[in-house]
């Protein structure tokens, strides 16, 4: 088989990736190095200092030496656990996509299950108390 990209002629067993049924061989269109270049060049683009500023000044209007400095402030510390993470995530609005602050994975993802709703975490805190 012969790879679009590198247009050498390999073993299509070994040299491609495995039967796909979207392509009309049944196998993949690039051999695995040639997959293999494309995709690492994919992953450095898209990890760039320049390309995640961009992204998190579009979604939540903070920089990346921001997010470092809220960070640095917070001591690596959920706002609302208080535990330490490496990385914590960006809690933000849903509405209004403004930037809050930093949590834990787990803390975000309560905030968000409990629809972001202040009156919602009441009743669930009055919940847990009564349960006691």
């Amino acid at each position: 088989m012969i790879c679009i990209k590198c247009n050498k002629d390999k073993p299509t067993t070994s040299e491609f990736f495995a039967p796909n049924l979207k392509y009309k061989s049944g196998f993949h269109s690039y051999c695995r190095d040639c997959k293999k270049n494309i995709d690492n060049a994919r992953n450095k683009r898209r990890n760039t200092t320049e390309n995640l500023n961009n992204a998190l000044l579009l979604k939540y209007g903070i920089t990346v030496a921001q997010y470092k400095e809220f960070y640095s402030l917070q001591n690596g510390l959920c706002k609302i656990c208080g535990s330490f993470k490496k990385v914590l995530h960006i809690d933000h609005n849903h509405n209004t996509m403004k930037f809050r602050g930093l949590l834990c994975g787990s803390c975000n993802r309560a905030l968000g299950l409990l629809k972001d709703s202040s009156e919602v975490v009441l009743e669930a805190y009055r919940y847990l108390l009564s349960t006691r």
